[in-house]
């Protein structure tokens, strides 16, 4: 799917049902690979472009874990 959408550093991801993070985690590694990113890239592809809902309070859990684990600093999971 994230080959597909094909996601550019500068545009926002959202995951409307975030489970263990995948989705996300899959368009950070993407988005990081596809080019050398500067300092305020990597500050904003860190910071400004994921963010997601979870309903489950586990599932939550092993999102925020999952996204850490990684290399996402400040998961945008509510």
């Amino acid at each position: 799917m994230v080959k597909v959408i094909d996601p550019k550093v500068g545009e926002t991801v959202y995951d409307g049902a975030v489970g263990s993070a995948g989705f996300l985690v899959e368009a950070f590694e993407h988005m990081s690979k596809s080019k050398s990113l500067t300092t305020s890239e990597l500050n904003a592809l860190q910071k400004k472009t994921f963010y997601g809902a979870e309903k489950k309070t586990l599932a939550y859990i092993i999102g925020i874990m999952n996204m850490i684990l990684h290399g996402i600093e400040r998961p945008n999971i509510i």
